[in-house]
């Protein structure tokens, strides 16, 4: 009978041990599938704040030319105020890019690494506001 009541016992425990590697698991999906959905969560909420400030520079065409075709602002400029706090708002959101990049998943991060690299490319503008308050 000691036997038996050992069999059992040796039984139990695997169960048991099954068990808690099959929790083990359904917690590492669960993980893996929050981590999914917060990066796409993420993602889509850059893409909507970019979709915002692409209307923001479309709203008065004049300000296209500061951040896609490299113009330079001058000092008596009519617009210099304008571009200036469009700066600030670019600068601002490619910090926001730039922090949360390792939240994304890697073909997400590529993306918006090119982005950050391309805008900063072309516009000498942006990159100049940038130098000037590096220290913010």
């Amino acid at each position: 009978m000691n036997v038996a009541w050992q069999a059992v016992g040796s039984i139990v425990s695997i169960v048991s041990a099954l068990a808690a590697i099959g929790a083990l698991f359904f917690v590492i999906i669960n993980i893996w599938l929050l981590n999914r959905t917060l990066s796409a969560n993420i993602n889509s909420t850059l893409l909507q704040d970019s979709i915002e400030i692409i209307k923001y520079v479309s709203n008065r065409t004049h300000r296209y030319d500061y951040f896609y075709n490299a113009k330079r602002l001058n000092l008596d400029d009519t617009y210099k105020i304008e571009v200036l706090c469009a700066c600030e708002m670019l600068a601002n959101y490619c910090n926001l890019v730039l922090v949360t990049l390792n939240t994304l998943e890697a073909n997400e991060r590529a993306h918006w690494q090119r982005f950050v690299q391309t805008t900063l490319a072309k516009s000498p503008q942006l990159r100049a506001f940038i130098d000037t308050y590096r220290t913010w």
